[in-house]
Order: structure tokens, then sequence, then C-alpha cells
């Protein structure tokens, strides 16, 4: 199983980076239907937003944490329940 989801993470197969344009998704997160196609979109190197709802906040953050871990995605957190995932190519650093 754990062999099956590296390889899912991993496939490039997808095209190349270079030739395609970033994308914003946005989420709203009230069910855990969605977490298959957030994972594509990080996984696709898309910035994604999630505005989750209370209910789902742990198990949401602890699939996400996973794919963010493996690909090297930086979590920011937005605001309370809202967080931003970006792609390893991009440096993020917050202005205080």
């Amino acid at each position: 199983m754990i062999k099956r989801i590296k390889e899912w993470l991993m496939n490039e197969e997808e095209g190349d980076r270079d030739e395609e344009k970033y994308k914003i998704v946005q989420y709203k997160i009230h069910n855990y239907d969605l977490l298959d196609k957030i994972g594509e979109d990080i996984k696709n190197h898309n910035f994604v937003i999630c505005i989750i709802d209370e209910n789902y906040l742990i198990r949401t953050l602890d699939f996400i944490s996973g794919i963010t871990f493996v690909l090297d995605v930086q979590e920011v957190v937005l605001s309370q329940n809202i967080y931003l995932f970006i792609p390893y190519d991009f440096d993020y650093k917050p202005i205080s």
C-alpha cells in the first residue's frame, strides 16, 4: 500500500511543468469527499487554499500533511482554519 502511494505521489507523467501555467485553487472543506482532488492539485504543483470546517480540521490536515511532507510543499496558515499550500519551487517568506 505504501509503495503504491509513493508511486502515485512521485508520478510526473502529467507533463513538463515548464510548459504549464500554475493554478491557484480554493476549497471549502465540509466533508472528506474533496481530499483526493486536493491531493491531486498539490501533486500537480498548484497553489491550494483550503478553508476547513472545524469538524474536519484535524483529519484533513493529517492527510494533507503527509502529501506536503513527501512533496516538500510549504504550508502557510493564513488565518484560523484557512491554509495555503505552496509548491516546492516557489519561495515564500512572510514579512513581519
